[in-house]
């Protein structure tokens, strides 16, 4: 054993370029200053170097690939090297990610693993955590690649969802109706108590953005959001004018959200073709009466009524065969 290369009751120590605490593993910072001291790239010598540097500290930068994703474009043969605006962007989200670089901990055994992953246009990535014993989530480990040419090669396919939206106000409550109808023909359909009162027209902005921020995450998924509210509808196509003070920040919501969503397409329809969500509403709006959430079943049946002869009317009560008993359901803990 070489007493120079050992160490006893420390509590941190470099291993393998890297800090080890009882926290975690750290990124040495000697090695995040080099980066963060490094200008713009000016030639393409600079740039791999910018590329080796991030390369060594890969686990500890989430998605890293699609970080560096613009800078590819220089990468290749015969292209003049130009720093623009899309280089510099990446360039200043790495260098900001680096201020506050995350501390990953060491695997748990037997303790559930969370795998979160993203696709980009020509990067994937994934994130490997885990809960620590006060239930937060702790980064184990990073992971990203660029897309070959092969896998770039698949077409997307085009996929459309439908949503319509309603929201119904009265003296009593208010509510919001939501149904996505997906491109493989599955409804969903959501309804909200707003808990506050409001105009009706406040109350169809509710339930368009309750709607616009259920598929905030499906940002590449083409929507088609249709509302029986015309008023609101030609505010956000900009053919009616938003006069009232109160309607402004629920407007420039809107707006911000389908802008972020990219492919929404809105289109105002008559109430009769927008039963559903028209119903989800006006049925929440009944419910915000109540401060309990409700869970309420809908089934589909059709009675048949039986057939009974003169002499079996008053046998009708005895046949347990024909009574349905209902039973108390004690609430969920």
């Amino acid at each position: 054993m070489n007493p120079s290369k050992c160490a006893f009751g420390v509590t941190s120590g470099k291993f393998l370029g890297f800090i080890v605490r009882q926290r975690g593993i750290e990124t040495e910072q000697v090695k995040i200053d080099a980066i963060l001291r490094m200008p713009e790239p000016q030639n393409i010598y600079e740039l791999k170097s910018l590329q080796g540097k991030l390369a060594y500290l890969q686990r500890f930068i989430s998605n890293l690939a699609g970080r560096c994703q613009p800078f590819s474009r220089l990468m290749k043969k015969d292209v003049r090297f130009q720093w623009d605006e899309a280089f510099d962007k990446a360039f200043k989200s790495i260098n900001s990610y680096l201020m506050k670089p995350p501390v990953l901990v060491a695997l748990v055994p037997r303790r559930p693993l969370i795998l979160y992953i993203t696709a980009q246009e020509r990067s994937v990535g994934i994130m490997l955590a885990q809960k620590n014993d006060k239930v937060k989530e702790n980064a184990l480990y990073y992971l990203s690649r660029m897309m070959t040419l092969n896998e770039l090669k698949y077409s997307p396919i085009e996929k459309l969802c439908l949503v319509y939206f309603d929201g119904a106000s009265h003296k009593e409550g208010a509510g919001a109706g939501v149904v996505f109808v997906t491109s493989e023909g599955e409804v969903l359909p959501y309804s909200f108590t707003l808990t506050q009162n409001c105009s009706n027209n406040i109350a169809e902005y509710q339930a368009l953005i309750l709607g616009l921020e259920i598929v905030v995450d499906a940002k590449q998924l083409p929507l088609k959001v249709h509302g029986d509210s015309q008023l609101v509808v030609n505010q956000l196509l900009g053919l009616y004018e938003v006069k009232k003070p109160e309607l402004f920040p629920y407007h420039n919501y809107a707006k911000r959200l389908m802008g972020w969503l990219g492919d929404v397409e809105l289109e105002h329809l008559p109430r009769k073709d927008n039963k559903q969500a028209d119903a989800l509403a006006k049925f929440t709006s009944i419910l915000s009466t109540t401060d309990k959430e409700a869970c309420i079943p809908i089934y589909k049946s059709w009675v048949i009524p039986p057939i009974f002869s003169d002499d079996e009317d008053d046998t009708f009560q005895e046949d347990k065969n024909h009574v349905m008993e209902v039973f108390e359901v004690e609430e969920e803990d």
